[in-house]
């Protein structure tokens, strides 16, 4: 963790335009921010587009961040989670027809993770319909609840538990085929 005085040294070295500066607090931040981008973005493109436009944002507002105001990673990943959802604000998300759905159908989904390589789930979540996958990051990794992700998506609530539901099956049927087939090639 960088102490306090350190981190006013590099924002006023950003603020002033100097690349080393600049540089330094793009090393520190740069691979949740990406990270992030990718779970949302069913491609490379698109997730370095997204990353591209929050680093854009994050040093035209850096001016406003305030060391007194909490972590600077927490500000970065809240401008990161600001930027997607202006993103998907201006993108017609696909949704699945929704079918209503009763408290019982809406289930969490359970499987043993530890099987799997970070890459991996990453990966299926990537392939997921872009109205799953969406949702699924948004309730799951920004822990949004149904009310918040439908104002931000301008959806129905109810489209936001069917997608959720059917986001955690897809994701679990898609991973457990890919043990299935790891441990399948490995046993012949």
């Amino acid at each position: 963790m960088m102490l306090e005085k350190e981190l006013k040294l590099l924002i006023n070295g950003c603020l002033d335009n100097d690349r080393s500066s600049q540089r330094k607090l793009f090393d520190l931040t740069s691979d949740r921010v990406m990270t992030t981008c990718k779970r949302y973005c069913s491609s490379q493109e698109d997730a370095r587009d997204l990353f591209q436009e929050t680093y854009l944002k994050i040093f035209k507002y850096l001016e406003s961040y305030k060391i007194e105001d909490g972590d600077i990673h927490a500000w970065i990943y809240r401008i990161t989670k600001n930027c997607i959802i202006s993103h998907f604000h201006s993108k017609k998300i696909v949704f699945s027809p929704l079918e209503e759905i009763s408290p019982e159908d809406d289930i969490t989904v359970q499987f043993d993770q530890s099987n799997f390589q970070e890459e991996e789930i990453l990966k299926e979540i990537q392939s997921l319909p872009e109205g799953y996958r969406t949702i699924l990051n948004l309730f799951v990794f920004e822990s949004l609840d149904h009310e918040e992700i439908a104002a931000a998506l301008n959806i129905s609530e109810s489209t936001s538990r069917s997608q959720l539901s059917r986001a955690r099956k897809l994701l679990k049927k898609k991973l457990e085929s890919l043990y299935t087939t790891k441990y399948e090639k490995f046993i012949i």
